[in-house]
This record gives C-alpha cells, sequence and structure tokens, in this order.
C-alpha cells in the first residue's frame, strides 16, 4: 500500500502486481475475465456477478485512468 501512494514507487508496484499477481494477492481474490474483455457493460455484469459495488478505483500503467475512482452502471 505504501508503494502504491508514493509517485517515485508506484511504478514498481504496479509491475508486480501486474506479472506477480497470483503471489501478491492470492488466488481467492481472482477471477478470469474471457476475452473480448473489452465491453464495458459485460464487465460491468462480471463484476457485479461477484459482488461489486457500483465504483471501482483503477490501477494501471496507464496515466490517463491510473489512481481514478469510477462509478459504473449495472445492467
Amino acid at each position: 500500500m505504501f508503494e502504491l501512494f508514493s509517485p517515485e514507487k508506484r511504478d514498481k508496484a504496479l509491475h508486480r502486481l501486474n506479472h506477480y499477481y497470483k503471489r501478491n494477492l492470492g488466488e481467492q481474490y481472482l477471477i478470469e475475465i474471457p476475452p473480448p474483455n473489452s465491453c464495458t457493460s459485460e464487465l460491468a455484469n462480471l463484476l457485479q456477478k461477484h459482488g461489486a459495488g457500483k465504483q471501482c478505483y483503477a490501477l494501471s500503467f496507464n496515466g490517463d485512468i491510473d489512481g481514478k475512482n469510477y462509478l459504473y452502471l449495472l445492467l
């Protein structure tokens, strides 16, 4: 958590999450998102099915979306 809040260390933390997610997060918290995974309504439905709320926080190497909160409509 400390690294995610540090601008200098965030990239390293994201890299580890991206490449070693099973070890860092634990498989009980992971779900597979089947391809194609670019349909936002299907992603929202999948998140809802697994108990997600209407808001999510983005962790991403994409600076346009990283560190932002998003609200989405559940269909």
